[in-house]
């Protein structure tokens, strides 16, 4: 139900960080301050952001900040839920959407 880019995607020659790859989800929406999602609208929206199952977005980080944290050639798989609906359970808080990422094990 979510978007997943694997490590053969990150590769690819137009995923040079992470909002290159935001850009590739539909109803998500980056530019060089702020990443939106089409279904996360209004005062209490959040789009929560997972590095290796500990949610960083948690101490209230912006989520472009949060994204910061990992370089895109340390990643070996992302996930994107747009929606509610579409959160997996292991996910499901207070948010609205989420990016799960998960790093190479060195």
């Amino acid at each position: 139900m979510g978007k997943f880019f694997t490590r053969e995607d990150i590769d690819k020659p137009n995923a040079y960080d992470v909002r290159s790859l935001l850009n590739l989800v539909p109803t998500v929406y980056t530019n060089d301050r702020t990443i939106t999602f089409e279904r996360c609208k209004g005062p209490g929206s959040k789009v929560q952001v997972y590095i290796d199952g500990t949610r960083m977005t948690a101490l209230n980080p912006s989520v472009p900040d949060a994204l910061l944290l990992v370089h895109v050639k340390n990643i070996e798989i992302m996930e994107v839920y747009t929606g509610v609906a579409r959160i997996p359970a292991e996910f499901v808080n207070d948010a609205c959407a989420v990016i799960a990422i998960w790093t190479k094990s060195y």
